[in-house]
């Protein structure tokens, strides 16, 4: 959980600041993302990162150990790695998983000292010729490789050939209804043996969660719009199809009371892959509706399936802190909050009947 976090500092639950209200930027963001594309938030790139730097520092002063000894060099290499090791394990032993979003920020930077420091050692002994030509070529293999990964993901779609809904299954691509001129591509991201449940495949237009600025999804705009004029919209005569299915939502300290079960707060992360847990102790309420927004539980599929999650686009979870702000997935991927009365993408999320012979 910490090296997953060691990704970036971009504590996005700073927004109870009650002066200003904060919003996640990309302005400055180009190392950030660099970073976690060359793997610094992941355990086997720290693991190749430590070996690099480690096998970097040895190869250069192998020659100054030979003529004045090994305990110079050992000793820095322990100093650095230590620092390493104490930054990443403090935060943990004397604070839990609280503020983790923003407490590894110690770690992140002696980590980017430790790739300075290897990119500096290797082109010195490039430099000086003391580098094997397969060396050479595998260095900038890796660079053009780092640079090049954004690019791809970007420009090369995740493969969606649709099938036809009765044959549909998890994981699949269906056309389903139609919505402002275009017919509406939804992913299979469940089935019963009585009903797929699907979510939009892409945003289906650009609206606030709620105008009032509220995060309660039982009096919001957005499922008003949807369960009325985009569901009569895009579904017509299919719409009797879709079903009125049951399910919880979260709720806030503030609307607690209203709970049906659960018995603390939803506190929760912005990595994906930490950004759900917890939901099956957390406030939550009974509520029914035939087009709603996805949740943990949809999330959840996504993950266990390693599909991407896409971004820009409105869940129905609100932050558990105040009756504002609502989870939101963004463009790069992760888990954020914003007001609800800002823009954002819509995906909904449908249970459609299968229909018997």
């Amino acid at each position: 959980m910490r090296i997953a976090h060691s990704g970036f500092i971009r504590p996005w639950y700073l927004a109870n600041y009650s002066h200003a209200r904060m919003q996640v930027s990309t302005r400055f963001s180009g190392w950030t993302q660099l970073r976690v594309q060359m793997g610094f938030d992941t355990v086997y790139g720290n693991v190749v990162l430590w070996l690099g730097f480690v096998g970097a520092v040895l190869a250069a002063a192998w020659k100054y150990m030979k003529e004045q000894g090994k305990l110079p060099v050992l000793l820095l290499l322990t100093a650095v790695i230590g620092a390493g090791f104490y930054s990443l394990s403090v935060q943990m032993v004397a604070n839990g998983e609280a503020d983790v979003a923003k407490q590894m920020f110690l770690y992140i930077q002696i980590v980017d000292v430790v790739f300075v420091a290897t990119v500096l050692v290797l082109l010195s002994a490039w430099q000086h010729g003391r580098v094997m030509r397969w060396v050479q070529v595998a260095i900038c293999a890796f660079v053009i490789m780092v640079l090049l990964f954004p690019v791809v993901v970007a420009l090369v779609p995740t493969a969606r050939r649709p099938v036809a809904l009765e044959v549909a299954g998890v994981g699949d691509f269906v056309y389903f209804g139609h919505y402002d001129g275009r017919d509406i591509l939804w992913r299979v991201v469940g089935e019963t043996g009585y009903s797929w449940q699907l979510m939009a495949a892409e945003n289906i237009a650009y609206r606030p969660f709620d105008g009032g600025n509220s995060n309660r999804w039982e009096f919001s705009d957005i499922r008003a719009w949807l369960n009325e004029d985009f569901l009569a919209d895009a579904f017509g005569g299919d719409a009797d199809r879709i079903l009125l299915a049951p399910r919880y939502v979260l709720l806030t300290t503030q609307t607690a009371a209203y709970a049906s079960a659960g018995d603390r707060p939803f506190y929760a992360f912005h990595i994906p892959e930490y950004a759900f847990r917890g939901t099956c102790r957390a406030y939550r309420m009974a509520i029914y509706d035939k087009v709603r927004l996805p949740c943990a539980e949809v999330m959840h599929t996504f993950l266990y399936n390693g599909w991407r999650l896409g971004g820009g686009y409105w869940m129905e979870i609100p932050r558990f802190l105040d009756g504002m702000m609502v989870r939101y997935v963004s463009r790069d991927g992760f888990v954020f909050i914003r007001d609800a009365d800002n823009l954002g993408g819509v995906r909904p999320v449908i249970e459609v009947e299968r229909v018997v012979g």
